[in-house]
């Protein structure tokens, strides 16, 4: 959207003086008074740009009959349209960097975190052998800031809701 603006100054505000445009769109009018009985009277033009170099006119007609016009060209006035497409373009490209970064650490290809830090992972649902059924095997393993690693397996060879047997172990 661009708006342009046009101004006159008159003395007899009960009859301001009328703005044309050569252009069309939205057009609002403002008065304001100024110093020894003047009034300032300012009509914007607010529209989309399509083309470049448009020429546009703006004509106030005072009561009396006198008129006052002004033409412009507003193309100086109007940002290039490839900005919007160079911003687009940057944006994108740092969102297929971070993809593409965020994937590579998925996949893992990072190694894992050193035993002195404190660490806890959780292994969901592993898969057991033949000789047990089958059935899905939950195990909760922490390690510990220490040399030693603890580790503590809640088994169950039943049903994830309903396990059978329960077996701690340490190691």
């Amino acid at each position: 959207m661009v708006t342009v603006s046009c101004s006159v100054s008159h003395s007899c505000p009960p009859h301001p003086p009328t703005f044309t445009w050569s252009h069309n769109g939205n057009v609002t009018t403002q008065s304001k008074p100024l110093n020894n009985g003047q009034h300032k009277l300012t009509s914007n033009l607010t529209f989309t740009a399509n083309d470049d170099r448009q020429n546009i006119t703006c004509t106030a007609r005072h009561h009396g009959g006198k008129t006052a016009s002004t033409s412009f060209t507003i193309a100086e006035y109007i940002v290039i349209k490839v900005v919007p497409v160079v911003a687009i373009l940057l944006i994108g490209t740092a969102v297929l960097v971070g993809i593409i970064l965020c994937r590579k650490c998925k996949s893992g290809q990072r190694s894992c975190p050193e035993m002195t830090d404190e660490v806890y992972a959780n292994c969901v649902a592993i898969k057991a052998d033949k000789d047990l059924d089958d059935e899905d095997i939950y195990a909760n393993t922490e390690f510990l800031q220490s040399q030693e690693a603890t580790m503590e397996v809640i088994q169950g060879l039943g049903s994830p809701k309903e396990p059978d047997d329960d077996i701690y172990a340490n190691m």
